[in-house]
């Protein structure tokens, strides 16, 4: 059966797009069953994540891939309502931590240039970034949930200002808190959490932290000298996540009018940490899929803003 045939077969409303296999293998832990429905073009599965019925797509890494990866999963399930990026990032935010949630506010590009007459990362006759959907953004921070079809009600998530970075709302998101050494070079053991384990706030649990909300910037490039890095914050201050895929995917999701987001987990530290290189290495041979137990309640959350 071919795979536009299997995604007619109870259509998912929810497409996580990832970019790794090991970033897939983070998230199925977290799923009730999950079925693979083919590996070519790229590794398809569905899932169920807190009762809901979700696709996770293992786009592979950089922005053609991405793009052409959500792209061509939205054109075969049309029934998908938002499309949610999960994986790692760097984190540039001040005194980013290993594990800390961080929550795109605005995606843009930091390798892109059209000429004069247009922003830096700006796709010339596009807009010089493309921002959260507010819905999927209010569901994050707990608002009352409106339905992704219902007129848009009045905002509860205020706009950033220009070269600010915020931390988002105590009550929400719960991730593992990790222990790290002084130099942040390893990650020792966290707490066991279920997979099941509900939003809580902070204080109740001990194991929740707000996101951080800001910028996601994106290149096909990695970038692993600080002095670079400390030069892009320069162009962008409110940068606050580097990655590889997260614009593209919301450039695409803009161009077809479908609610996008993107949540990452911080696996290194390049601007702070001795040694970045070694610190995500050891990011991912210290049971990784604890730094996503958040993503149940996140789905759960999610799926409340999505039309019957």
């Amino acid at each position: 059966m071919s795979l536009s045939a299997l995604l007619r077969q109870d259509p998912p409303k929810l497409l996580v797009a990832v970019a790794m296999r090991k970033e897939t293998e983070c998230l199925l832990p977290y799923a009730e069953h999950y079925t693979r429905l083919c590996s070519e073009p790229f590794p398809y599965y569905r899932c169920t994540v807190a009762g809901q019925n979700i696709a996770i797509a293992e786009c592979g890494i950089g922005k053609s891939n991405a793009a052409a990866a959500v792209a061509y999963c939205l054109a075969l399930a049309p029934e998908v309502q938002a499309v949610l990026n999960v994986g790692v990032s760097g984190g540039l935010a001040p005194q980013a931590r290993v594990g800390d949630l961080l929550l795109g506010e605005r995606y843009l590009y930091h390798d892109v240039w059209c000429g004069t007459g247009n922003a830096p990362g700006q796709v010339q006759g596009l807009p010089p970034f493309f921002p959260a959907d507010e819905r999927l953004m209010q569901a994050v921070f707990g608002a009352e949930p409106t339905p992704l079809n219902a007129p848009s009600p009045t905002a509860t998530h205020t706009p950033p200002e220009e070269g600010q970075i915020r931390s988002g709302s105590k009550k929400h998101l719960v991730r593992i808190k990790s222990s790290l050494d002084p130099d942040q070079k390893n990650i020792s053991s966290a707490p066991n959490l279920s997979p099941s384990a509900d939003l809580l706030p902070a204080e109740e649990t001990g194991l929740c932290l707000p996101p951080v909300c800001g910028d996601f910037c994106t290149g096909d490039r990695f970038i692993p000298d600080p002095s670079a890095l400390k030069r892009l914050l320069e162009q962008y201050p409110r940068c606050i996540s580097v990655d590889m895929e997260s614009a593209a995917m919301a450039q695409i999701c803009f161009r077809l009018g479908v609610p996008f987001l993107s949540v990452r987990v911080v696996s290194d530290t390049p601007l702070s940490a001795h040694n970045h290189t070694l610190q995500y290495q050891n990011f991912w041979l210290h049971r990784p899929d604890r730094a996503f137990a958040f993503f149940p309640a996140l789905v759960s959350h999610l799926y409340s803003t999505l039309s019957v």
